[in-house]
């Protein structure tokens, strides 16, 4: 079984990065730091045998307004029903404790897996941002708005 525990910046080294993630030599250092902004909130993904499935975090943008991130390794194509589960748990963890009425997040739009597991998580595809993403890919924007707000 999947568990969800504190975060801690060496997580993030000791996980061999999902192909999506390579090729970006900063991507844990930008994730270390920013990981420790009063605006951040994550939470480390661990496999049954203890090793890290991934990085899930919340930074808040403005009161009530949530950006959704992951830094995830390539044990998450062994456990895709344990993953989904635990980032459906942690959106809803995120979205009552930081009581949030906005939740969004940014995928490229070529990933077509990524766009349809945020569908899967209860996000809508809201945007299409052009060349917006670290690598110059057009990116999907996903969100989750509280009805009345």
């Amino acid at each position: 079984m999947i568990r969800v525990v504190k975060f801690e910046p060496e997580h993030l080294y000791k996980m061999d990065l999902l192909e999506v993630f390579q090729g970006d030599e900063d991507v844990r250092e930008r994730v270390r730091d920013h990981s420790t902004e009063p605006s951040c909130v994550c939470s480390t993904l661990l496999c049954p045998d203890g090793s890290v499935l991934g990085v899930v975090g919340m930074t808040l943008v403005t009161d009530g307004y949530g950006s959704l991130w992951s830094l995830l390794s390539q044990r998450v194509k062994d456990y895709p029903v344990g993953f989904h589960k635990c980032v459906k748990w942690l959106i809803n963890h995120f979205w009552v404790e930081c009581n949030l009425y906005r939740i969004d997040t940014h995928v490229e739009a070529d990933n077509l897996k990524a766009c349809k597991q945020n569908e899967l998580w209860g996000l809508t595809p809201e945007a299409r941002l052009k060349r917006t993403s670290p690598r110059g890919k057009d990116e999907i924007v996903f969100s989750r708005v509280r009805d009345g707000c």
